[in-house]
């Protein structure tokens, strides 16, 4: 489950990006996540997809440019091919430019129909989150059943 950084940031060397970005829309997804035995993802404008496990140092840079896009992409697709397979991909957020990068990535790496876009970017679209990642584990449950 991925969505995109925040502005503000704790003043630190190094974090997680659940714990790097100051951002209730973060701290929420990625307690979803957890609660779904779903990985957690930030697209950020620096690094591409930061990883839950994965440390980075605070930056100011936004995706901005189709210059800036096309660099994410890159970055995005190849850590997408480098920690898969994954079974489907989920995006929380509604900034447009990152979600453009991540899903030009997403089908880059051979993800995009496995691919899903959520929420207007407000905490009441974490509900539909919920949902869908329910029916998602109902989906995979009775697959393999």
């Amino acid at each position: 489950m991925v969505t995109h950084c925040a502005k503000k940031k704790r003043d630190v060397k190094q974090a997680a990006p659940q714990l790097l970005y100051l951002s209730k829309r973060i701290e929420r997804v990625y307690r979803i996540a957890k609660s779904y035995g779903a990985q957690f993802g930030v697209v950020s404008a620096k690094y591409g997809l930061v990883l839950e496990d994965e440390q980075i140092s605070p930056y100011e840079k936004t995706i901005e440019t189709g210059h800036d896009v096309d660099r994410i992409v890159a970055q995005i697709s190849e850590k997408l091919k480098e920690r898969g397979p994954w079974d489907w991909l989920i995006y929380f957020g509604t900034a447009k430019n990152y979600i453009t990068a991540f899903y030009c990535a997403a089908w880059k790496a051979g993800y995009g129909s496995r691919t899903f876009f959520v929420g207007r970017n407000s905490m009441g679209g974490l509900d539909e989150l919920k949902r869908i990642l329910l029916q998602s584990c109902q989906h995979l449950i009775y697959e393999y059943i």
